[in-house]
């Protein structure tokens, strides 16, 4: 018997016995259209035959050929095969992330752009600065914060929101830092970033994601976000696009660090990159303000000394 190996795998994950079918293939091969329609078939309240038994009778001599047994399938057996799944309710947490996205993907129309910063600079910058009081613990994120408050500023329609029919400016810069939990996430809100000294950013967004990851958030730490950072630089991801937070118009997703070809003065070296995507509602803002404010932001991070002013 010819049957195809998609076919084949078909079967086999439905429990299905295609030894009787007819196959619809070149040269009576059985396809992929046959298995399915077997499956519908079955579904339908249709029967499907068992093979028949190679067991001896009772004198010892092979059995006669009896018509097969009848087995239908039932629902559990087609979709999932025994012990092959478990169900877990959803935590508050996990439902209302769930909620919130749904809410931001059927009611904002996301629209993506994407650049690529060099970032040898910054990081050279952040090992000089890290060894200072101030500026303890101070990571790439902290700098791209910083540096979103001051494109913000420069752009602010990038820091706006929809609201009935309207393009709603907040005065103030309030950026949430995506911070994961063990089964969730939550976004504490560093307030007036874009007036903030950098060390003054670092040790806040510190002492806020510690206070978060511990439970113990204040009322304060998870308000008032105008704009969000999500940073998943730690793990091995080149480059993903993030769903804007109900009530914002805007988000940041920030790659991981990455070495790879890049052009310095007509040659090329090794440099160290980062992708920076960011997600807009395309209500309110257009591809061109977007791409600018990605261009301000490439240039803050690409010279350094402009966080510090």
């Amino acid at each position: 018997m010819k049957i195809s190996p998609l076919a084949k795998n078909i079967a086999k994950t439905h429990g299905v016995d295609y030894s009787q079918v007819s196959g619809s293939g070149e040269g009576g091969r059985i396809v992929k259209r046959d298995v399915e329609s077997l499956i519908s078939d079955s579904k339908s309240g249709a029967q499907v035959s068992s093979p028949v038994s190679n067991a001896t009778n009772n004198s010892g001599s092979m059995p006669r050929k009896e018509s097969n047994q009848i087995v239908p399938l039932t629902a559990r057996e087609q979709i999932h095969p025994s012990g092959q799944f478990k169900t877990e309710p959803l935590t508050r947490m996990r439902e209302t992330i769930a909620n919130r996205m749904v809410e931001s993907v059927n009611t904002a129309p996301h629209f993506y752009a994407t650049t690529r910063a060099t970032v040898d600079q910054l990081l050279h910058i952040r090992e000089i600065l890290k060894v200072e009081p101030e500026y303890e613990g101070i990571t790439v994120t902290h700098m791209v914060t910083k540096a979103c408050g001051l494109a913000l500023r420069r752009f602010p329609r990038i820091n706006s929101k929809y609201e009935n029919s309207s393009i709603i400016e907040p005065q103030d810069i309030n950026i949430g830092i995506i911070t994961a939990l063990p089964d969730g996430l939550l976004i504490p809100v560093i307030k007036t970033v874009d007036k903030l000294p950098l060390a003054e950013i670092a040790q806040e967004s510190r002492a806020m994601i510690q206070r978060a990851r511990a439970g113990k958030p204040k009322g304060e730490d998870l308000s008032g976000g105008t704009f969000s950072i999500s940073n998943i630089g730690k793990s091995e991801v080149e480059h993903f696009t993030a769903i804007i937070n109900p009530g914002q118009g805007a988000i940041l997703a920030v790659s991981s660090i990455q070495e790879e070809p890049i052009v310095k003065n007509g040659q090329i070296v090794v440099g160290k990159t980062l992708r920076l995507t960011i997600s807009v509602d395309h209500r309110i803002i257009d591809g061109v303000i977007a791409g600018e404010f990605l261009t301000y932001l490439k240039k803050l991070l690409e010279e350094p000394v402009l966080l510090l002013a």
